[in-house]
């Protein structure tokens, strides 16, 4: 497949990453096999280290081995270890392509603005809740930052509302 794309002279790489859909979906296939086996070894490892640290076959511990400490061989078999591997691309996307769905993301959100709360403009704009928690987390720490330095230049006090700034503005009307 791959002699047959590099014939071509004319493909953007959205286009070859289409024709390449049947060599990605065996990919993933594969792919998907290879992790389950992986998975399994990643989770008895973790259980055998928790383990060799309960009986104190590593003696004292440092700050790597020291992360073992909460599992044991019983957490293998409770399923606390579990975890996934993430499908993976066959082709990665180019700087342009992320910038795109960035963009798309933003606009989606700004669009959805006043219509429901921040949490779930982001999770319709396509991130993940967690990414979302995190957005606004962020957000709220940068707002909190500039509440505080705007309180450190006015020597500690609070901000007041000014009413004359609030209200309309002394316009002259056309005659």
């Amino acid at each position: 497949m791959y002699e047959r794309l590099a014939q071509m002279t004319q493909v953007t790489g959205p286009g070859a990453e289409r024709l390449m859909g049947n060599v990605a979906a065996t990919l993933d296939r594969v792919a998907a096999r290879h992790d389950q086996q992986s998975i399994k070894l990643f989770t008895m490892a973790v259980a055998i280290g928790g383990e060799r640290v309960r009986r104190g076959d590593w003696g004292s511990l440092n700050r790597q081995q020291e992360k073992f400490r909460p599992f044991n061989l019983d957490s293998y078999v409770k399923g606390d270890l579990d975890l996934e591997i993430m499908a993976r691309r066959l082709f990665e996307p180019t700087d342009k392509e992320l910038a795109d769905e960035q963009l798309v993301k933003v606009n989606t959100a700004v669009a959805l603005d006043g219509i429901v709360d921040n949490l779930e403009q982001l999770i319709v704009a396509g991130y993940s809740e967690e990414e979302a928690q995190a957005i606004l987390e962020r957000k709220r720490n940068e707002d909190q930052l500039a509440i505080e330095t705007a309180q450190e230049m006015m020597g500690g006090q609070t901000p007041q509302k000014n009413p004359e700034a609030d209200a309309a503005p002394n316009v002259p009307s056309l005659p």
